[in-house]
């Protein structure tokens, strides 16, 4: 040997993670002891083999299969608007998306290829009002919007899953 030496780890897994927690094997057999399951050893370099992918070694190995983007990436291209893009690198705003199909309209199509502007949205369910809906068919008006999430409140949420009465409106 040239100086390397060989060291020889044991991989100690619970009876819990080998047997699932519906098999009948844990169900009768809960005392909570440790199975070896592999050994594994190290390579000739001295770095041991990797027992998840978090713990690969060498890192400067890593290859990664796609390119994660970065936040910046995921913004409107337009100089200082840092709205999230909706295709071809742009915002509702400047362009991106779907584009409501009235001739010489620009907006973003909200429904059926329509803007708000043209119609592009649904109506309240509630016989007659004319609102727009928020949720569930209904506009703001009629508790279109997500339920305040006290028990026993009937209130439309604001902010944070709550009404103005608990919280979830801006104060000051």
């Amino acid at each position: 040997m040239t100086g390397t030496t060989t060291t020889t780890l044991l991989l100690v897994q619970p009876l819990w993670l080998q047997n699932p927690k519906s098999s009948i094997d844990f169900i009768m057999n809960n005392n909570g002891t440790a199975i070896v399951v592999a050994a594994l050893s190290t390579t000739t370099s001295g770095c041991p083999r990797p027992l998840s992918t978090l713990d690969l070694c060498p890192k400067e190995d890593l290859v990664l299969l796609r390119p994660v983007p970065s936040s910046r990436s995921r913004h409107c291209e337009v100089h200082g608007c840092g709205h999230f893009i909706a295709s071809r690198k742009r915002c509702i705003g400047h362009g991106g998306g779907v584009r409501c199909v009235m001739t010489s309209c620009q907006n973003g199509a909200k429904h059926d290829g329509l803007c708000w502007a043209h119609g592009g949205s649904k109506s309240c369910t509630k016989e007659g009002c004319t609102n727009r809906t928020k949720a569930r068919g209904l506009c703001w008006s009629h508790g279109g919007g997500k339920p305040c999430q006290t028990p026993h409140c009937l209130k439309t949420a604001l902010r944070y899953g709550h009404c103005w009465a608990h919280g979830g409106g801006r104060h000051c």
